[in-house]
């Protein structure tokens, strides 16, 4: 019973963010195109589109850029945690992004004399483009 409780939450926590979404460009849609009194099919939709990528826009630069800066020092007065971060975010980039990032994993000994050996991918085969 707990799982299908679970799975329901999860399930709104899908469908809400997208609902509501879609309900306030419909809303805004049926105002916008309601203010003139003439009619201009698809000026509506032309308005919302540019709205929404204008306030992508400044929420990037205004919001996101400072946030992400403020991060970023904290970070580097922590460098253990700046290496794990920049690690794991690396990491995600090359499993969540559109090319896969690696095709093998391999061991690299760290000096020719020794045994401690670190993990790596190999990401290119040709060494001509370094």
């Amino acid at each position: 019973m707990k799982k299908l409780i679970n799975y329901f939450l999860q399930g709104l926590l899908y469908i809400v963010p997208i609902t509501v979404t879609g309900a306030f460009v419909v809303w805004a849609f049926n105002k916008i195109d309601g203010i003139l009194p003439f009619d201009f099919p698809g000026l509506g939709l032309i308005i919302i589109i540019s709205l929404i990528t204008i306030i992508g826009f400044l929420g990037s630069a205004i919001i996101a850029s400072p946030i992400n800066s403020f991060f970023k020092n904290l970070l580097k007065k922590a460098p253990l945690l700046e290496t794990i971060y920049t690690s794991v975010k690396d990491l995600m980039n090359t499993f969540v992004g559109k090319k896969r990032g690696f095709k093998e994993a391999v061991f690299i000994k760290l000096f020719d004399n020794s045994t401690i050996e670190r993990i790596g991918f190999v990401t290119n085969k040709d060494l001509k483009s370094l």
